[in-house]
């Protein structure tokens, strides 16, 4: 199996445990209120209580989506699913954190800066995969051959993005800080025009 069909597969899964684990989740929500305090668990709510039951989920660019359908896996669910359209990754934590979306799939990165701008947010699964995929771009006539040909440099990228976390770790594994780039926070249509027109380095 080649690695993209390999990747492909992983995220299928992934995306199919969130959905498994978010509807076993929002179950336990919905049996609470009728529960009584004690140490049994709640009772599971029936296919007919699902039946009134809309999955918000937040998608980046139909992936989730895409991938769910690929899969079948949204073929004869007792509950309905909708899918709401986001850029990147922390705008999907910002509307889980005001409840706009039940869950998403992200990067790495964008929980970690969640959770610590005080995001009302859980990871309930994940997977590893060997980041081969994230690269540092610079135009055709760039003379950067390394990361740290970029000190000094504007590099565009979108805050709070698994881009965001690449471009930290790359100022680390080069030794350099913040201080010795400029980065320029944009979201990845705006970063792409920037990029295009030169305005920025990388």
């Amino acid at each position: 199996m080649s690695s993209s069909l390999r990747a492909r597969s992983t995220r299928t899964v992934a995306a199919v445990a969130v959905l498994a684990l978010s509807v076993a989740g929002l179950a336990g929500c919905v049996s609470r209120e009728s529960a009584t305090a004690s140490s049994d668990a709640p009772a599971l709510v029936s296919n007919d209580q699902l039946s009134t039951v809309t999955l918000d989920v937040g998608d980046q660019k139909g992936g989730t989506e895409a991938l769910l359908r690929a899969s079948g896996e949204l073929e004869g669910t007792p509950y309905a699913v909708k899918f709401s359209t986001f850029t990147s990754g922390p705008p999907q934590v910002e509307a889980a954190t005001a409840g706009q979306i039940d869950f998403a799939v992200t990067g790495n990165t964008p929980p970690v800066f969640g959770v610590a701008a005080n995001a009302r947010i859980k990871v309930v699964s994940a997977y590893t995969n060997d980041a081969s995929g994230d690269q540092i771009l610079v135009p055709p006539t760039s003379t950067a051959t390394t990361f740290a040909d970029l000190k000094g440099k504007k590099i565009a990228v979108g805050k709070g993005s698994s881009a965001h976390g690449h471009v930290l770790l790359q100022l680390q594994k080069a030794g350099l800080t913040l201080d010795d780039v400029q980065l320029v926070f944009l979201q990845p249509a705006d970063a792409s025009t920037a990029f295009s027109s030169g305005d920025v380095d990388a």
